[in-house]
């Protein structure tokens, strides 16, 4: 049967429930959910923030909402479909203890959100020998492969701090990491596995893309979330390595702009005009935020942007070099290859 996950809110209640309540309600779930085909198997409390994740298996999104109508009347704000390996992977191999309550290995509960690292490799040499270097550090953290393509890995772990650890201790191991040519960008996202009506953890994994894309070589970009999630303080910078931290206002304006950005990116010409539509946000004020996050004006990021993307095309030999130059955005083959060798040290051809 599939798999799903639900999201209940204690502010949606009149009063917000207790432990004791909540623990009730799973309960009269388990009582009520065979009458729907319906199997209760996991849930995770965050009672900080006053979510609650329940897993279970069932025909269709309907049962699941059906079974707590009935059990008790506390309906979830959002149900959606998961796949059993993304939640393996997301959610890890923990303990439930008998009210299946998901806990973590001291004993305390679970709260059910992770951490993911996304890091962007330039290597013009090419990317498996770091990517085995990455894999290999994750794995002291206690980290778990989510995916790797297009130059791009990314992990997900139970605990921020680990993630915020990994990521330093990645960057700070580079003379390590062979490659001609290397650059390394670190960005950690940090939320709940169910927030809006798409799939496990999109919007977090999303943000850690696009934390990604606005990060420097060197720089470990943090959201918000993260920095809430982390206990102590971070690591000293040393050497090249640097933070940027950010904070929600920016990352709504970062989700606005790379939502408008990324479907048109690749067409051609992009204005400011349409940018400042996508934000809401007049000419000026999206030229001055977006130049403070990224550090470059935004033609010279969507510039950025477009030869980053075609690097990963040079490499996967997706075409001639004027198939590439038109596929990343640019309208002329020649100035794409003056500007390939200029920001790479080598032509398209060299590769």
């Amino acid at each position: 049967m599939p798999l799903f996950m639900d999201l209940h809110k204690a502010e949606d209640y009149e009063v917000k429930p207790t432990m004791e309540e909540i623990k009730c309600n799973h309960i009269a779930d388990l009582k009520t959910q065979a009458k729907y085909g319906v199997r209760f198997i996991q849930y995770w409390i965050n009672e900080a923030a006053g979510l609650v994740f329940c897993l279970m298996e069932a025909p269709d999104k309907e049962s699941c909402i059906a079974t707590h109508q009935e059990a008790h009347g506390n309906m979830p704000c959002n149900v959606i479909e998961v796949k059993g390996g993304d939640y393996r992977i997301f959610m890890g191999e923990g303990r439930v203890n008998e009210f299946d309550i998901a806990e973590d290995s001291d004993g305390r509960l679970d709260p059910g959100r992770r951490s993911f690292l996304a890091a962007d490799v330039i290597s013009l040499s090419g990317h498996s020998s770091a990517f085995d270097r990455l894999q290999e550090t994750s794995h002291r953290f206690s980290g778990r492969l989510v995916s790797v393509g297009n130059g791009r890995i990314k992990f997900v772990f139970n605990d921020a701090s680990n993630a915020i650890e990994c990521a330093v201790a990645i960057q700070r191991q580079r003379e390590k990491i062979e490659g001609d040519g290397l650059e390394i960008r670190t960005a950690i996202s940090t939320g709940e596995p169910v927030s809006s009506d798409q799939k496990i953890f999109e919007d977090v994994m999303n943000l850690a893309d696009w934390l990604c894309d606005i990060c420097a070589d060197c720089q470990i970009t943090i959201s918000s979330q993260t920095i809430y999630s982390h206990i102590g303080r971070l690591p000293e910078p040393g050497g090249r390595l640097t933070f940027k931290l950010l904070k929600p206002a920016d990352e709504i304006f970062l989700r606005d702009i790379m939502a408008a950005l990324k479907p048109i990116v690749a067409t051609g010409p992009v204005g400011m005009d349409k940018l400042s539509t996508a934000v809401g946000a007049s000419k000026a004020q999206v030229y001055r935020k977006l130049t403070r996050l990224t550090g470059y004006s935004p033609n010279a990021f969507i510039h950025e942007l477009r030869l980053r993307n075609s690097l990963q095309l040079v490499r996967r030999e997706f075409g001639n070099v004027a198939q590439i130059a038109f596929a990343s955005g640019f309208n002329s083959p020649s100035y794409f290859t003056k500007s390939f060798k200029k920001r790479f040290g080598k032509s398209p051809a060299q590769l």
